[in-house]
């Protein structure tokens, strides 16, 4: 039963993205939060009368940050994640929205601050083969002084199980 099982995940690790999250409740003792560059977006919710007044476009200014957690210090430079690498895929990935309407981007998604929250967590995904990390990402994405959103998962190299 088990050769069968492995059989099938060896043929369909080429078809799995890169990295894999996994809720597990594992808490971190050492973290690195770091605000990535704020957003200015318009967007609206359209047709959803549960957003009311913000059924019609508007503007807004998202204050993203992102916190990565792990349970130990990278061995060789007792860092959570290289500094200098997160501020400059931060930057990056806020430019891709920056000045942007998201509802353009992603059209039948409604893109409220949870959801963006949960996108810019994606986008951040894709970079990570650029370093060694392992434990949990939470994306922060602040929209005006009493609200803000997240998104937390923990992430797990793909290839670390094979």
């Amino acid at each position: 039963m088990f050769r069968p099982l492995l059989l099938l995940l060896l043929l369909l690790l080429p078809l799995l993205p890169p990295f894999i999250c996994l809720a597990t409740g594992t808490t971190y003792p050492h973290s690195l939060t770091m605000k990535g560059p704020p957003m200015l977006i318009s967007h609206s919710f359209k047709n959803n009368p549960s957003f009311g007044a913000a059924q019609a476009v508007h503007g807004c200014t998202f204050s993203p940050s992102v916190t990565f957690l792990t349970k130990k210090l990278h061995p060789a430079n007792n860092w959570v994640v290289d500094i200098g690498w997160l501020s400059e895929t931060m930057a990056k990935i806020c430019k891709k929205y920056h000045l942007q309407n998201p509802d353009e981007l992603f059209p039948s998604v409604m893109t409220t601050t949870e959801w963006m929250a949960r996108q810019l967590h994606n986008d951040i995904k894709t970079y990570l083969g650029e370093i060694e990390f392992e434990g949990s990402i939470r994306v922060a994405v602040k929209e005006s002084d009493i609200a803000v959103a997240s998104y937390q998962c923990e992430v797990w190299q793909v290839s670390a199980f094979f």
